[in-house]
């Protein structure tokens, strides 16, 4: 009787244990839900806008490094993904749509 005490007792901490990180997980993202629905208004592209994206260049996605930077035979005029697009951030002055010819 006693070993089915201390098992009874165990599980339903356990069960406690789980109940309180599921509801802190839970909160959690629904915080993130939040949060990234009230990222703002989406940026407005104009009807007939296209983009135009040159790759002439070398775009990698991580910077040089390793025995090719060492070295030096990393092509020089190479980009980074990053550097095209921003960093992640949005350009001062919006989207600007363009393109109406």
């Amino acid at each position: 009787m006693k070993q089915f005490l201390h098992s009874l007792l165990g599980t339903l901490a356990g069960l406690a244990v789980f109940s309180i990180v599921a509801v802190v997980l839970g909160f959690g993202v629904l915080g993130a839900i939040i949060a990234v629905g009230s990222g703002g208004d989406a940026p407005t592209i104009e009807r007939g806008s296209y983009l135009v994206f040159d790759l002439s260049s070398t775009v990698t996605d991580a910077p040089d490094s390793g025995i090719a930077a060492a070295l030096e035979l990393a092509d020089g005029d190479s980009l980074q993904l990053r550097q095209l697009t921003g960093g992640g951030r949005p350009r001062a002055g919006g989207a600007g749509g363009g393109g109406g010819g």
